[in-house]
């Protein structure tokens, strides 16, 4: 994508910290999910990868539960985590199913009715805990985001995506900002340094001519870290956003030099920028 013998400046932009990391090469996940724990946030391991769904798409799916005429998911306990951001919602286990049926269950407001069999109610519970599940990610997606040096445009797009996630201080995404800023930030090299290689490997889908599916399924390598690690996707899809802007074409442009900049100081790192 650049002609790193053109970079010149011999000037360090990595701390040899930031070299080891560069080399062992921690997955975007793991970074995450180190961030997430580190801004002392509670749950369950949030494992965020690049093939996704938000909270919407989830939803959206789940729009209802085949249980006669349908009960829709709004009215089960999964509305809760919208309202409270995931922080203050009430987890029902599978063994407590039972008991939960004999007394209706209000979680954020929302009554669940008597009238669910046992089967019809570990269905709507395990679609809420999917949603839950979904959220979480969108939030520490939108902590992923707001540090990676992406198309500005695309972040904006993939931010509105994610719009119910990152709300106010006390969100997921909120008090992640403190540790990738500090204790982490050595780490965020690492993701950006995976998004500039999904970055690469769109150019090359793009100077293909090919479909994206004869590409990925012609390139496997590329199609792993697209699935799998959420910097790269983002990476790969921004820069084939930028792309389709025709309008604005040096938004691709910009974007091209952006990341050439940068492989610059991956190279005077002897740190391979390109699958």
């Amino acid at each position: 994508m650049s002609d790193v013998s053109a970079c010149g400046s011999r000037t360090i932009h990595f701390s040899r910290e930031d070299e080891d990391d560069l080399r062992k090469e921690p997955t975007t996940g793991a970074i995450l999910e180190k961030a997430r724990l580190d801004a002392h946030v509670g749950g369950p391991r949030v494992d965020v990868r690049g093939d996704d769904k938000t909270w919407r798409a989830t939803k959206e799916e789940q729009q209802h539960v085949g249980v006669g005429g349908g009960l829709s998911i709004g009215h089960a306990a999964v509305e809760g985590v919208h309202i409270a951001e995931f922080h203050a919602v009430e987890t029902f286990t599978a063994a407590g199913i039972g008991a939960s049926i004999g007394a209706a269950a209000v979680v954020g407001g929302a009554v669940v009715g008597l009238a669910l069999g046992v089967h019809e109610w570990l269905e709507a519970y395990q679609k809420g805990d999917e949603r839950r599940a979904a959220l979480a990610k969108d939030e520490v997606h939108v902590a992923m985001l707001t540090h990676l040096s992406l198309p500005q445009g695309y972040k904006e797009a993939q931010l509105a995506e994610r719009g119910q996630a990152g709300r106010g201080s006390e969100s997921i995404a909120a008090k992640m900002a403190t540790p990738l800023a500090t204790v982490d930030k050595p780490l965020v090299a690492v993701m950006q340094h995976h998004a500039d290689l999904g970055m690469h490997a769109a150019r090359d889908f793009i100077e293909s001519g090919v479909s994206k599916e004869k590409f990925l399924a012609t390139h496997p390598a590329i199609a792993e870290g697209y699935k799998k690690d959420p910097a790269f996707h983002d990476g790969f899809d921004s820069l084939v956003w930028a792309k389709e802007q025709t309008s604005t074409p040096s938004l691709y442009t910009d974007a091209l030099a952006s990341v050439a900049s940068r492989d610059c100081r991956y190279a005077q790192s002897s740190v391979s920028f390109k699958l």
